[in-house]
């Protein structure tokens, strides 16, 4: 009996396990059916949007086809004009910025050919870099600052054509000679560094070290001293950890340690300042200054000294000079201020006298 019982249990089990066989399988692929699903019907309503998209793009096309497109060569600039801006004020610009800095361009000129230049409204400014051109859409501050596009468009264009090694000491800076001195030197006269400080001084060495023209030390002691590197450190950090014990036990290596953990000390003259200097050694070196930076040369140094074809401390010192020639005017806007002090004292003097407590009899 026990016998028989085996093979009914065992018939029974494999029944069992058939009937399960058939229906797991079945349970577990309707989720996957179910999702294969939705993504056929998700892949239907992308095809018809992208057809959509298609159509737009094809619309748009048609209506860029029907703008009449016109072209004027300056020097290496091609300026667009499809009739929606009227672009010859720019090009009237553009023409006279060209003609002032053809000369120190130079050979250069193949670098910078066939940038194009377009114009939009609202302003933008939207450079895009392609086969070696680039496009920009200038900023246009109403109809009376087109020399100021032009300006924008010419230091632009110039600076990023210039090697990556200069571009990259320019610190965000950019090249256009005859520009204002007198940012440059407030920012000079007023870096918290012992090697500005003593460049605007007069010493030339210092000019180059605080320029970020020579290495300033692992420690940055060639342009900040202990005192000025912890100040620094305290503008930039919050006090905990080395910043903490930088400002607040004065330690020396743990200034150092949080500058480079900030990714260096900030150089004591900035972009603005070394646009400057840029701009200088151009205009020294004159007719094909430009190009000359292009010049095998060990580093942005021995550019600025190819550039103006004389030393770098020469170059340097005559930079400091016109620097220190641009000083503001202390007494700027006095005269204007004293006019109207006097007419501001008469005003409350009538009012005074139309007083009662002041009035006669």
């Amino acid at each position: 009996m026990s016998e028989l019982r085996i093979p009914l249990v065992a018939a029974a089990a494999l029944s069992g396990a058939v009937l399960l066989a058939i229906t797991l399988p079945a349970a577990a692929q309707d989720p996957r059916a179910e999702l294969a699903a939705r993504i056929d019907s998700l892949a239907g309503i992308y095809e018809a949007q992208l057809e959509q998209v298609r159509v737009l793009d094809s619309i748009r096309l048609a209506r860029l086809r029907e703008l009449r497109t016109d072209t004027t060569v300056v020097g290496p600039f091609v300026v667009i004009d499809r009739d929606t801006v009227p672009v010859q004020r720019l090009v009237d610009a553009l023409t006279a910025a060209w003609s002032r800095h053809a000369a120190f361009v130079g050979h250069a000129v193949r670098r910078i050919e066939g940038t194009i230049v377009t114009m939009t409204l609202p302003p933008a400014f939207t450079p895009a870099g392609g086969a070696g051109q680039y496009r920009f859409e200038p900023f246009v501050w109403g109809s009376a600052d087109y020399e100021r596009a032009a300006r924008h468009v010419m230091s632009s264009v110039l600076t990023d054509a210039l090697p990556a090694d200069l571009r990259e000491w320019l610190d965000g800076g950019s090249v256009l000679p005859g520009g204002s001195l007198e940012w440059p030197y407030r920012e000079l006269a007023t870096a918290h560094s012992h090697a500005a400080r003593n460049c605007f001084a007069g010493d030339v060495a210092a000019c180059i070290a605080a320029s970020g023209l020579t290495d300033p030390g692992e420690d940055w002691s060639r342009w900040y001293t202990p005192g000025q590197l912890r100040a620094q450190v305290a503008q930039r950090s919050w006090y905990s950890g080395a910043a903490g014990a930088c400002v607040h036990q004065l330690d020396d290596a743990a200034c150092i340690a949080e500058s480079r953990r900030l990714g260096g000390a900030l150089p004591p003259l900035g972009g603005a300042a070394r646009a400057s200097l840029l701009a200088s050694a151009l205009e020294l070196g004159g007719t094909g200054a430009y190009a000359r930076l292009f010049d095998d040369a060990p580093d942005v140094g021995a550019r600025l000294a190819n550039a103006a074809g004389l030393p770098l401390d020469e170059v340097v010192a005559s930079w400091r000079e016109a620097v220190e020639r641009a000083r503001p005017s202390i007494h700027a806007g006095m005269l204007d201020a004293g006019i109207w002090t006097v007419i501001l004292l008469a005003a409350l003097a009538v009012l005074a006298m139309r007083s009662t407590r002041w009035r006669l009899g």
